[in-house]
C-alpha cells in the first residue's frame, strides 16, 4: 500500500512539472539547443594586410583551429584584383594569389566564404574567380554577396541608392551563380545596427532587401562591433532589435564580421569581447560567426609578421581548445 502511494506521489509531482520543464526547453536559443557544433567559427582576414604567408605563420593559424575563412576580407572586396592577389587602391608588399587559399585550406582543414565584388566586377568575371579557386580543389561551399555595401560611401550610395537597387544586383546575380555552383549557399547584406530615420537609405535597408531578397537568397550577414563609446550589453540590445525587426524568419544568419573597437588598455576589453563571442556563437539562427581578423589593424590575433599570437590570440586560442 505504501508502495503505491509513493509511487503515485512520483507520478503527481511529474506532472506538475511538465509544464514548466517544457518551457524552459522552449526559451532555450535555437544554437544553444544545438550545441556550439552548429557554428561555424573562425575569421575574416583582408587579405591585403596579410604578409608573406610563411609556415610558422599557417601553423599559428591552425592553432586557432577555424572552421571558416573569409577571403577576400571586408572592403577590400570592391578593390581586390584577384588574378595578382593585390588590392588596386593602394601599392602592396606581398601579393597573395589565389594559390593561397588553396594553401590555407590543406593547411587549417578550414573552409572559405568567399565575398563577392557585386560593386565594380561583372558576374562572369566573379565567376571565373570562384571557378579558379574550385580548380585548385577548394570547395565553393559559402558566397556573400559583397561586403557593408549599405555605409554611407559616396560610390556605395552611386551604384545602390536604396537597398532594393541593391537587392535587384542580388536578385540579376543569383541565377548565374546557382547555375554554375549549385551547392553554394547564398547571403545578402543587412545592417547590425540601428540608424536615425533621418537616414532613409540605411534606416529602409534591412526591410528593402529582406522584402526584395527573401525568397531567392539562403542566408543574411550581419556585423556587429563593441564600439568605443559603447559596451557588449548595449550593442547586444540593439542586435537583438535591430535582427528582430529585420524579419528573415528562419534563414540562416552569418555573422561574417565582429570584434570590438575600443582600446586594448580598456580593463574590460577582453571579457567583453569574450562575452561577444559567447553571444554570437549561442544567437538563434547564426551559423556562421567570424572574427575581424588574424593579422594587421588593431584587432590582429597574431604579431604583424604572423611568427607569434599575441594577447588577443591567446583569447581564441584558448576558446579553440575547449
Amino acid at each position: 500500500m505504501d508502495r503505491t502511494i509513493r509511487l503515485l506521489s512520483f507520478v503527481l509531482l511529474l506532472l506538475m512539472l511538465a509544464p514548466q520543464m517544457g518551457h524552459a526547453q522552449e526559451q532555450r536559443p535555437a544554437a544553444l539547443a544545438a550545441g556550439r557544433a552548429d557554428v561555424l567559427t573562425g575569421f575574416n582576414q583582408n587579405f591585403s594586410m596579410m604578409p608573406y604567408l610563411s609556415p610558422t605563420m599557417c601553423d599559428n593559424i591552425r592553432q586557432l583551429r577555424p572552421r571558416l575563412l573569409r577571403y577576400p576580407g571586408g572592403t577590400v572586396t570592391h578593390s581586390w584584383d584577384w588574378r595578382r592577389g593585390v588590392i588596386t587602391s593602394r601599392k602592396s608588399r606581398v601579393s597573395h594569389p589565389i594559390g593561397e587559399v588553396k594553401k590555407l585550406a590543406d593547411y587549417t582543414g578550414a573552409k572559405f566564404v568567399f565575398v563577392l565584388d557585386v560593386l565594380n566586377k561583372s558576374v562572369e568575371d566573379q565567376i571565373q574567380m570562384l571557378a579558379s579557386i574550385e580548380q585548385l580543389g577548394v570547395e565553393i561551399a559559402f558566397i556573400e554577396m559583397g561586403n557593408e555595401l549599405y555605409a554611407q560611401n559616396e560610390e556605395y550610395v552611386a551604384a545602390f541608392p536604396s537597398g532594393k537597387d541593391y537587392a535587384l544586383r542580388v536578385n540579376s546575380w543569383i541565377p548565374e551563380l546557382r547555375k554554375r555552383f549549385p551547392k553554394a549557399k547564398i547571403a545578402a547584406l543587412l545592417l547590425g545596427r540601428k540608424v536615425r530615420k533621418g537616414n532613409e537609405r540605411m534606416y529602409s535597408w534591412n526591410r528593402q532587401v529582406v522584402d526584395a531578397t527573401f525568397k531567392g537568397v539562403d542566408a543574411y550577414t550581419y556585423h556587429i562591433y563593441i564600439n568605443p563609446n559603447s559596451t557588449f550589453e548595449q550593442e547586444k540590445s540593439e542586435f537583438v532589435e535591430v535582427t528582430q525587426n529585420a524579419k528573415t524568419g528562419s534563414k540562416e544568419l552569418w555573422i561574417t564580421e565582429y570584434g570590438s573597437n575600443q582600446d586594448r588598455a580598456n580593463p574590460t576589453y577582453y571579457v567583453e569581447l569574450e562575452a561577444l563571442s559567447n553571444f554570437i556563437e549561442s544567437f538563434p539562427n547564426v551559423t556562421i560567426a567570424l572574427n575581424h581578423q588574424l593579422v594587421g589593424g588593431t584587432k590582429n590575433k597574431l604579431t604583424e609578421d604572423g611568427s607569434r599570437l599575441v594577447e588577443e590570440g591567446q583569447l581564441f586560442l584558448r576558446r579553440a581548445q575547449r
